[in-house]
């Protein structure tokens, strides 16, 4: 599963080795879901009932707070649900299934550009 996701790279009678990333790559995979997410937005602010709504900002408000207590694991996991939830409202399968694989990898590229080392390559 690791490497059907990219994660790691399988090397015949060596086993597994964790898959680098170049800075190009970070770009291109931010870029890809820079339009996904857009399409995301757009779908669901067409869609999005009013209770949908007052969920998000309820969550945004709960984001922002950990935010300013600098509690950066419950920031991230309330983003995490925001993004989800906009994409619930899109009510669109495909783009939401599309959307849950691709943040994954996001947060791949989030860790890869914070890792990456001067030459380009991601650690």
């Amino acid at each position: 599963m690791l490497a059907a996701e990219g994660l790691v790279e399988l090397l015949p009678n060596r086993g597994a080795v964790v898959a680098q990333m170049s800075a190009q790559d970070v770009a291109d995979t931010f870029e890809v879901i820079a339009g996904l997410e857009g399409q995301s937005g757009e779908l669901a602010a067409q869609r999005i009932t009013e209770a949908e709504l007052a969920e998000i900002r309820a969550l945004h408000y709960e984001m922002m707070a950990a935010w300013t207590r600098r509690d950066l694991p419950t920031y991230y996991r309330l983003n995490a649900q925001i993004h989800s939830q906009i994409n619930a409202a899109a009510r669109n399968p495909v783009l939401a299934q599309t959307g849950a694989r691709s943040m994954r990898g996001c947060r791949r590229c989030a860790f890869a550009a914070i890792s990456t080392n001067r030459n380009g390559s991601a650690r």
